[in-house]
This record gives structure tokens, sequence and C-alpha cells, in this order.
């Protein structure tokens, strides 16, 4: 059984295609599970992120109580004065 030259030529061509693609393919899974693992370190920070602005805002919410609680006292303050100094 003789061997076509193009036949050979062709399967050589193919071969050296496919080992290319092969390389891209191992690169591009590299590179994917290199973002997989980044992905995941941002789903961790993001979920400190989360906590830490959840502990900010639990911190406003006292200090505007905290700042009602002062005005209310401010007030009643001035009308005793008022009340005892007389109005001024």
């Amino acid at each position: 059984m003789e061997s076509d030259p193009r036949s050979i030529e062709l399967l050589t061509d193919m071969v050296m295609k496919q080992d290319a693609m092969l390389k891209e393919q191992q690169r591009t899974n590299a590179e994917l599970h290199e973002l997989i693992s980044r992905v995941a370190g941002l789903d961790d920070q993001q979920a400190k992120t989360n906590l830490g602005i959840g502990e900010l805002r639990l911190s406003v919410m006292r200090l505007a109580d905290e700042l009602h609680d002062t005005h209310e006292l401010r007030e009643r303050v001035q009308r005793l004065e008022s009340q005892v100094f007389g109005q001024r």
C-alpha cells in the first residue's frame, strides 16, 4: 500500500495544529484556574467587607441614637434653665 505524499503532509499539518491547540487549551486552563483562585479570594474579602460595613452601620445607628438623646437632654436643660432663671 503506497502512501500519498499529500496525505502524509496533510496529516502532519493536522497533528501540528492539534498540538498547538492542545498547548493553547492547557494555557487557557491554567489561566482559568488562576482566575478561579482569585475570585475565591475576592469572595472571602467581600465577606469581610460586608461584616465591616455591618459593624459600621450599627455604630452609626448607635451614634445617631446618642445624638438624639443628647439633643433631647439639651432641650430639657434649656426648659429647666428658663423656668429657674426666668425667660432670657
